[in-house]
């Protein structure tokens, strides 16, 4: 190229069609424009190592959150995000729900809340548990504890009997029961499951779906499930 050439004749020479209608360069503006690269290019640089950074973060605290709900045995279910043995899950607690007007599904942390059962009119409860120190008993409250595991060998329907008639006696005294377990989501409703059957004239299973539809996340273990069915069926009640 002739160095006597100058912009506005390369900008309007035909030879040169690549640069028509571009401004013309001045040697500053190149280097302002070597300038705002360089700047740009950085800031790409760093936005990547941001985000970089960020991932691993990331990646390293659901980690330690992993490794802390997998090694450490949960005793609160409010604070722990898992699957329990029967399958459901629970990572924020359900509230309290209520089955018909005087009978009440919920786990051990609803029946340790005595503003919460005052406001319910609950004075009867039903508890589900392995011992029965792990719930703390409040006063003015009848409790009819059954000492069962949330384990599908357990024999539930020697212990059905017990639970319903005590249903019905506090019923009958006009008072509101409130059945629990831990977390409300296997044995209690197992026993409100028994009650639909009776009851309602459900089968085992119109009752667990309808019981799904008021407290999602219920879920009896298999061996609760199958014991359902041979009470209905020992109730001569169709399928």
């Amino acid at each position: 190229m002739d160095k006597n050439v100058s912009g506005d004749q390369i900008s309007n020479d035909s030879r040169f069609p690549e640069v028509h209608n571009i401004a013309r360069f001045t040697p500053e503006s190149y280097q302002h424009k070597i300038f705002i690269d360089h700047v740009i290019i950085s800031i790409q640089s760093l936005f990547r190592n941001y985000l970089k950074s960020k991932t691993l973060i990331e990646a390293s605290l659901l980690n330690i959150t992993k490794s802390k709900c997998e090694n450490t045995k949960c005793l609160n279910e409010r604070n722990c995000t898992q699957w329990n043995s029967s399958g459901a899950y629970f990572g924020t607690e359900l509230d309290i729900t209520e089955v018909t007007p005087n009978l009440y599904l919920g786990s051990i942390h609803d029946a340790e809340n005595i503003k919460l059962l005052r406001e319910k009119n609950i004075n009867f409860v039903v508890q589900l548990l392995e011992n029965e120190n792990e719930c703390a008993r409040l006063p003015l409250i009848t409790y009819y504890f059954i000492e069962i595991k949330d384990n599908g060998s357990e024999n539930l329907l020697e212990k059905l009997k017990g639970a319903l008639d005590f249903i019905d006696e506090s019923h009958k005294a006009r008072g509101n029961v409130l059945v629990h377990c831990r977390a409300g989501l296997s044995r209690s409703p197992s026993i409100i499951i028994a009650y639909m059957i009776i009851k309602f004239g459900y089968n085992e299973y119109t009752a667990l779906k309808a019981l799904r539809r008021m407290r999602p996340g219920v879920n009896p273990n298999n061996g609760f499930k199958k014991q359902l069915k041979k009470f209905r069926k020992a109730n001569n009640l169709p399928f």
